[in-house]
């Protein structure tokens, strides 16, 4: 038997280069290859045919489930939004699983489900055929084990759907296909290896009055649970930064996702009905690796702000950090940069374009206009412009603002989008810097 051994960087490089190429030219959804087998083995002597079934029944057992594990992995590579979970996928660390329940007419498949010390993943698609204006779409999701306990979605996922058309007859039923990835909490100090999991998704039939939900599917599985490195003092540091107390107290890396937890002691002036959130970098060896994935969110309501003795975050970096330090040698660092809070009022941008003229327009809340126009007139200057930021006066009182770049102008137009829709969030925005490091090493994973 041949020595059995891990892949090198370059031939893992290969075999993904491969399975996404395989992916990309698609996996046939009626793969069925038992009429030609059996015509072939029809054709055989019966102690050959005995032999050869085995033999070819082990081979399609092999192609099926290597055809659905590259399909789980194309699946996550249109949702790029989630590299930590492509990451997993690609390292073969999915469970496949595959299974359709029809409802109502529509195929509901469970693809695969991902567990580690941080969160457990799913992917789930609806695909069938209505006719309009008929929609399907996945609605709730529950999550269960064993023992009857709940588990928590966490940020979102992501999704993506599409139908289609060209039919002559407006009323004839159209292909539709539609997906989520969909995240829940893992809520263990101490973390089993395997999990007995029920998981159920609702399909919600609409049209232009009504949604209703038609059916639910439910999918019973068992997903191994891989362990994390793991940081978690017993007494977590804490740093005071403008008289802002922060404390640092957990941090989780997996193969799919960094997390962790901060604590913060708010100023009075802080306190009241908007919702602060917190800015932080990762740093590997004194190198940022966080590329500005990590979503920041308060566990508290906004109703819950004011009083609150202390508020709590998690903080997600969402991508691929596991193998950076095998060792656990390196030293880790974690920067909470600045709080900020959004304004109540809004402001939107508008683009139009007649004649060579680009025309910017911003409209919103009237009590911000003094603040968005000074943003915007600086921004106009960082690109070099010499054109206004020009008050709308024709509705008062004014909420508008206007920018006009003439036809001659030689900035590149989705640079001018770029730095006027960041102008606008930072007008509409108040930051307050922290700076506090917190510094770290991870163990290897037990």
């Amino acid at each position: 038997m041949p020595e059995k051994r891990s892949l090198t960087a370059p031939e893992r490089e290969t075999l993904s280069a491969t399975l996404h190429e395989i992916a990309r030219e698609g996996i046939p959804d009626d793969m069925n290859l038992m009429p030609e087998i059996e015509a072939r083995i029809a054709r055989l002597p019966a102690r050959a045919a005995r032999s050869r079934l085995s033999w070819m029944l082990a081979m399609i057992g092999v192609m099926l489930f290597f055809s659905a594990a590259v399909y789980a992995v194309d699946r996550l590579l249109q949702n790029a939004r989630d590299p930590g979970l492509i990451a997993a996928g690609e390292a073969d660390l999915l469970t496949i699983i595959e299974e359709t329940q029809i409802i109502d007419g529509v195929s509901v498949t469970l693809h695969f489900v991902y567990a580690d010390a941080n969160r457990i993943s799913l992917d789930v698609s609806a695909r069938g055929e209505a006719p309009p204006p008929i929609v399907y779409t996945l609605g709730e999701s529950r999550l269960t084990d064993a023992e009857g306990r709940a588990y928590e979605s966490i940020f979102g996922g992501g999704g993506g759907g599409g139908g289609g058309g060209g039919a002559t007859d407006p009323n004839a039923p159209l292909p539709f296909h539609t997906s989520q990835t969909i995240s829940f909490d893992v809520p263990f100090e101490e973390l089993p290896a395997a999990l007995d999991l029920s998981f159920e998704v609702d399909l919600i039939r609409s049209d232009m009055t009504t949604n209703e939900t038609v059916g639910t599917a439910v999918y019973t599985f068992t997903v191994p649970v891989l362990a994390g490195r793991v940081y978690a003092p017993d007494v977590p540091p804490e740093q005071t930064i403008n008289n802002i107390t922060v404390r640092f107290e957990r941090f989780t890396v997996t193969p799919s996702l960094a997390r962790g937890r901060v604590c913060i002691i708010p100023i009075d002036e802080l306190r009241g009905e908007r919702v602060w959130y917190l800015n932080s970098v990762l740093r590997l060896n004194g190198d940022a690796i966080s590329a500005d994935q990590n979503l920041s969110a308060s566990e508290l309501e906004p109703d819950q702000l004011r009083d609150a003795p202390e508020w709590c975050y998690n903080i997600h970096f969402s991508d691929a950090y596991y193998d950076l330090d095998p060792t656990g040698d390196g030293m880790w660092e974690i920067e909470f940069t600045s709080l900020y809070a959004y304004h109540g009022g809004g402001f939107s941008m508008g683009i139009s374009s007649s004649d060579g003229v680009r025309e910017y327009t911003f409209t919103g809340d009237a009590d911000l206009l003094t603040q968005v126009q000074a943003a915007l007139e600086e921004s106009v200057i960082g690109l070099g412009l010499n054109v206004p930021v020009e008050v709308i006066t024709e509705n008062e009182p004014a909420s508008g603002l206007r920018i006009r770049i003439p036809p001659n102008t030689t900035v590149d137009p989705e640079e001018m989008d770029a730095a006027f829709q960041s102008a606008l969030e930072d007008a509409l925005c108040d930051t307050i810097p922290l700076g506090g490091s917190f510094a770290f090493t991870l163990p290897p994973a037990n």
